[in-house]
C-alpha cells in the first residue's frame, strides 16, 4: 500500500469501518511510515480538540450575534429570504387572486347561460304559439303613422278587386296574398282599422253590428265572391269573440296555403260609453266556417 491510499483511508480506520483486509494493510502500512503514522496521530489530537470545545457553552447573546452575522454575509439566507416572501407569503394571496378569478368567470358564465335561456324560451314561444281565443293587439296612436304592412295601399286597386271608402264601412278586400302566422298580423295596421277605432263606443254596437254585418256581404258580392260566406265568416268570427265588437275590415286571402276570409273586429270590454280600442283578427274557413288561426 502506498501513502496516497493509505490517506484515503486513514478516516475510515479511525472510525473503525475498514473491512479486516484493509485494516490489516493499513496498519502495516503505518507501522513502516513515519509521514502516515503522524497523519493518524494529528486525527487523533483533533478529534480530542473537537470533543472538548463541545462542552464550552456561548453566551446567548453572542451566538444571536454570530448567527446574525453569518446571515448578513450569507447569500445563500437572502436569497432564501425572498423565496419565503415571494412564495410562501405571498401564495395566500395568489390563492385569493385565483379564487376571484374563478369567481368572476363563473359569474360571467352564469350570466350567459341565462341569457341563453331567455332567448330561447322566448325564441321558442314565438315558433310554438297555438290557436287561441280571440287575442288583442291595443292600437296606440304612434301605429297611425306606420305604413300598412301589408296594408290596404300596397293591394291591387284594379277593377271589380278592390273598394275603398273612406266613409263607408267595414272594408272588404280580395287579394291573393300569403299570410303566415308570423305575418298575419300586419293586416291589423292598416288606415281603414286604424281610421275607425276609438271612434265607435260599446253603446253603438247594437245598431250597427247587423248593419255592418250586410255591408261585408253586399260588398263580396259586388266583388264576385259569395256573400253569403263572407257573412257568415264574420258572425263566426263576432260569435267566437263574444264581445262588443263591429267589423271593419275583411280581407279574402290565403293562411298558410288555405283560402280563408280575414276578419278584424274593433272591440271592447266595460260600460257603454267605452270607445272600441282593440283589435283581434280571424282567419276562417269559408267552406266549414271555423276559425283557422286568431291573433
Amino acid at each position: 500500500m502506498d501513502c496516497k491510499r493509505a490517506l484515503l483511508l486513514l478516516p475510515a480506520y479511525y472510525d473503525k469501518h475498514l473491512t479486516a483486509p484493509d485494516r490489516l494493510e493499513f496498519e502495516g502500512h503505518i507501522r513502516g511510515c513515519p509521514v502516515c503514522s503522524k497523519k493518524l496521530a494529528d486525527v487523533g489530537l483533533l478529534d480530542n480538540a473537537i470533543k472538548l470545545t463541545s462542552e464550552i457553552t456561548l453566551p446567548l447573546a453572542l451566538a444571536e450575534g454570530l448567527l446574525s452575522h453569518m446571515r448578513r454575509h450569507d447569500l445563500r439566507y437572502h436569497i432564501g429570504s425572498m423565496k419565503r416572501f415571494f412564495v410562501v407569503k405571498r401564495r395566500r394571496y395568489y390563492h385569493y387572486m385565483v379564487a376571484f378569478i374563478r369567481l368572476v368567470a363563473l359569474l360571467v358564465i352564469a350570466a350567459g347561460l341565462l341569457k341563453a335561456y331567455f332567448w330561447f324560451a322566448s325564441d321558442r314561444r314565438t315558433h310554438d304559439k297555438k290557436p287561441q281565443a280571440a287575442t288583442t293587439l291595443l292600437l296606440q296612436k304612434p301605429l297611425k303613422g306606420k305604413k300598412a304592412e301589408p296594408g290596404v295601399e300596397s293591394l291591387p286597386t284594379g277593377p271589380g278587386t278592390y273598394i275603398r271608402s273612406d266613409k263607408a264601412i267595414p272594408e272588404v278586400v280580395v287579394s291573393g296574398k300569403q299570410f303566415t302566422r308570423n305575418t298575419i298580423g300586419d293586416a291589423m295596421i292598416n288606415p281603414t282599422i286604424l281610421e275607425h277605432c276609438e271612434q265607435y263606443t260599446i253603446a253603438q254596437v247594437v245598431g250597427l253590428q247587423n248593419k255592418l254585418v250586410a255591408k261585408v256581404a253586399a260588398k263580396a258580392r259586388s266583388l264576385g265572391e259569395d256573400g253569403a260566406a263572407a257573412e257568415q265568416s264574420v258572425k263566426t268570427a263576432l260569435s267566437i269573440l263574444g264581445k262588443p265588437s263591429l267589423p271593419v275590415y275583411v280581407e279574402k286571402a290565403r293562411f298558410e296555403n288555405k283560402r280563408v276570409w280575414l276578419v278584424a273586429l274593433i272591440w271592447n270590454t266595460g260600460g257603454p260609453s267605452v270607445h272600441l280600442t282593440k283589435v283581434s283578427i280571424f282567419a276562417i274557413d269559408p267552406i266549414k266556417h271555423t276559425i283557422v288561426y286568431t291573433e
